[in-house]
Formats: structure tokens, sequence, C-alpha cells
């Protein structure tokens, strides 16, 4: 199996495997500056009747898409490093307020965007280039932000999650959580305050408990060796956690998404919602009501799986699907999805760089 960039998954994953990126240069430029960026809304009518690449299994498949309005809210103006341009956007957060946090990757920040009056202004939130420094990252890759606005980082280049006050600004110092990591990609926070981690290289998900100022981390799932039984993970990459605190994994080599209790530990097994997906799943998310979005990267869609009722997941297609491109009802390897209150959806469009909200 070959990643989006004809990499074997058997050994990377994406172009920022660390042999990459020694032999890669990379720009790192803080624009300290805001830009605002005003909503374009798209007449798009987002109905995808064709076929996926390749068709999902363990749940029912529906695939005419529900969100049929998308605007772009950050981005879309090119690579860059600008305060309107991203480079390789993966991870996405949005905060109980609305604001939206991005894991500007290749840029080595993360970017705030908030709304006002329907306008949309991006700065920098966190990152001052490329380093191991407590205000620095290498490439970030995942985002999420607790009930009282701490903003948690996946930094995978320098194997560690880092903590950031919400009032943070620039230069914003973090606090590490947990280190000695393998390129870890994903990260979520349940209501609880606890942190949970996808070691991706490690094969697991590690949960870290807050106590204090300390954080005391174990293995939540996976940890039994690559593979593909269901006490197993392959590369997993992204997580999210619901309200009553199951887990789910985007269990990328397993092409699957794994649901795990919330008792769980090194030994359990996981529940396969859904799989078979094409060179994905990467980012995951969850809605108030247990939706469960998924980041179909090798297909450019975005998929919603709706719980068991009552014994299989229901999912279909709600954004793109409509091939590669770079339209607004298209997509072009996206990594994240995240939710907000109000279920609209936010997806990191990773090739395009570019942050599009889809909505009903």
């Amino acid at each position: 199996m070959t990643d989006m960039n004809g990499v074997s998954a058997g050994s990377n994953i994406d172009d920022n495997s660390s042999g990459s990126r020694a032999s890669r240069k990379r720009r790192s430029i803080l624009v300290s500056a805001a830009l605002v960026i005003v909503l374009g809304v798209a007449g798009f009518v987002a109905i995808n009747s064709n076929q996926s690449k390749k068709s999902l299994s363990g749940a029912v498949v529906t695939t005419v898409s529900t969100y049929k309005n998308v605007v772009t809210v950050a981005g879309g103006n090119g690579q860059g490093s600008l305060a309107n341009q991203f480079s390789n956007p993966s991870g996405l957060a949005v905060d109980g307020s609305g604001n939206l946090y991005v894991a500007d990757k290749e840029n080595h920040r993360v970017q705030k965007c908030a709304v006002t009056d329907g306008t949309w202004t991006c700065s920098t939130f966190a990152g001052s280039g490329q380093g191991p420094d407590a205000n620095q990252f290498s490439y970030p890759f995942g985002v999420a932000v607790d009930s009282s606005g701490n903003v948690y980082v996946a930094d995978s280049g320098n194997n560690r999650v880092q903590q950031f006050a919400s009032d943070c600004t620039t230069p914003c110092l973090g606090v590490t959580i947990t280190d000695g990591l393998n390129d870890p990609r994903g990260v979520a926070v349940d209501g609880s305050g606890n942190v949970y981690v996808a070691d991706t290289y490690n094969n697991r998900v590690q949960k870290c408990v807050p106590s204090g100022i300390t954080w005391t981390c174990s293995t939540f799932a996976g940890g039994n060796g690559l593979g593909s039984a269901l006490n197993q993970l392959h590369y997993p990459y992204g997580v999210a956690v619901d309200a009553s605190g199951n887990v789910y994994v985007a269990d990328f080599g397993n092409t699957r998404v794994q649901k795990f209790a919330p008792n769980c530990t090194i030994s359990c097994s996981g529940e396969t919602i859904a799989s078979g997906f094409n060179e994905a799943p990467r980012g995951v998310a969850v809605d108030t009501l247990g939706n469960v979005y998924i980041a179909d990267s090798g297909n450019n869609q975005m998929r919603k799986c709706e719980p068991p009722a009552p014994k299989r997941w229901t999912c279909s297609t709600v954004a793109g699907g409509n091939g590669q491109g770079s339209l607004a009802n298209q997509f072009s390897n996206p990594f994240g999805v995240a939710v907000d209150s109000s279920r609209n959806v936010y997806v990191a469009d990773t090739l395009n760089h570019r942050v599009q909200k889809w909505s009903l």
C-alpha cells in the first residue's frame, strides 16, 4: 500500500518522515500580523453520485452528500507562510467560542482563526520557527482544545505533545506533557482533561492523566505490536473522544476506524466502525450526537458515520467526493477534520492549503 506521495506504507505514511525531512529544506517565517479574510460563500450543492474508489466495509454505506454549503474560512491563497496562507495544514480543533485552531504543519506553527460578523481573522497562536524549544515546533500534526481553552499540539518532529495556555501570545511557551514518542500525529482531550495521543510509529494510543502540574501517561490502546487484530493498531493517525469517553482512532495502516471503550487498557480490543478506506483514514472527529466524521483522504471526501440503530454504523459522504481538485466542492488529500457545537464540519484541505467549513 502506498500513500498519497507514493511512499510505501510499510516505511513512511507521508512525505514528512524523518528521512525526507533531513533531505528537504523548509521555510519557516513567523508573521505576527493578522490578516482579515472575508468569507466567499460558494453556491455548490455537493451531491456525490459517483462510486468511491474503494467501498467501505463494516457499515451500511450511502453516497449522497448532505452538507450543501461550503466556504473557505482560511487559506486558499497558495502555499506560503503569510497570515492568509498555509503550508500543508493538517490537524484542526474548534473551541467552545467557535475559534478555529490549525496545525500549519510545514510552517511549524499553529494558527488561530476567529470569526466576527462573518469575517475570519487568522494569526499565529504558537510557534516561532522550527526547533525543539518551548516556543517552537517541528511539523505539528494534531491539535486539540480542552474545555478551559488550553491547546494541545502533537509536535511530531520533536516526538512530544505540548500544552499551551488559552491566553497564549507569541512568543508563546508550551509545556511538554509527554515526550519520547515516535512521530505522534493526533491528539484529543476528554471532558475530564485527559489527553489521548496517537503515538503513530509505536502503533499505540497513549492516555495522559493530569495531576496538578504533572502528567502520568500509559498505553490506552494498541501497543501489542504492529498488526490488524482488534487489540492492535497500524500507524494510528487521528484520535477523537466522544461525550461518554469512547475513543475513536483512525487506524491508517489497517484502513479502518476503531472505537475503544473509556476503560480500555493495553489488552482491550476495539470495535471496527468502518473499514476499507483508500489510503486513509487520517483525521477523525465526533459530534455531540455521537456521529463520527472521517477524513477519507485517498478518495478526497469526508465521511460521516452514524451510530448503530440497532447493529451497524451507517456511513455517508457529507463533503467532497467529486474528484481531486481545488473547486469549492472538491478536496485534495484532506487530513484534518473538526466539528463545532452546531455540527458544522471543518476540513483541512491539505494540498489545497486551505480550511473549509461545510454546513447543512
